[in-house]
């Protein structure tokens, strides 16, 4: 599911973060079509301030979950951006990876990851992304369309996209 669909509330994906805050020892990976929402969501002065208070009760309410607070930043609250949460944009052609990554890139993450599934067209990251915004991707997953009626991805589309990451130092799967 896509956590910055528009059938879901703010609270709703406070609620989400709250939960991924209280349970430290796991990596999540979040993954939308609606970078433009996650950033104005994400990046509003008041939603760490909400997800710091849900996650508060949360946690309170059942200590075994820990939380990341452990330590906590300079001024005892809760580290932001999560640690342990990766968050992601759906990228398929270069349309969508011009109106989607820079919508990720001013979103605050701890890991910024591209997923280019399925790859529809060549996408040049170079075109979207500066070479130092791209090292603000920690990942590019790269892959084609499947099942009946599913379309092809061409093999140069990919290795282009390799290159890049290769000459950027990007992990590249």
């Amino acid at each position: 599911s896509d956590l910055f669909h528009e059938d879901l509330t703010v609270e709703d994906i406070v609620k989400v973060f709250a939960v991924m805050a209280c349970a430290p020892r796991h990596e999540f990976q979040v993954l939308t079509k609606r970078a433009s929402r996650m950033q104005g969501i994400v990046s509003a002065p008041q939603f760490r301030a909400m997800v710091e208070e849900f996650a508060d009760a949360l946690c309170e309410t059942d200590p075994k979950l820990g939380y990341i607070i452990d330590p906590p930043d300079e001024s005892g609250r809760m580290r932001w951006p999560l640690p342990n949460v990766w968050l992601g944009a759906s990228v398929e052609d270069q349309p969508r990876a011009d109106e989607r990554i820079p919508h990720l890139l001013a979103t605050p993450a701890a890991v910024r990851m591209l997923s280019l599934e399925p790859l529809l067209g060549p996408v040049t990251l170079r075109k979207t992304v500066t070479p130092v915004g791209l090292a603000e991707i920690g990942w590019v997953i790269v892959g084609g369309e499947s099942g009946h009626g599913s379309r092809e991805m061409q093999v140069d589309w990919a290795r282009s996209l390799r290159d890049e990451c290769v000459a950027a130092r990007v992990p590249f799967f």
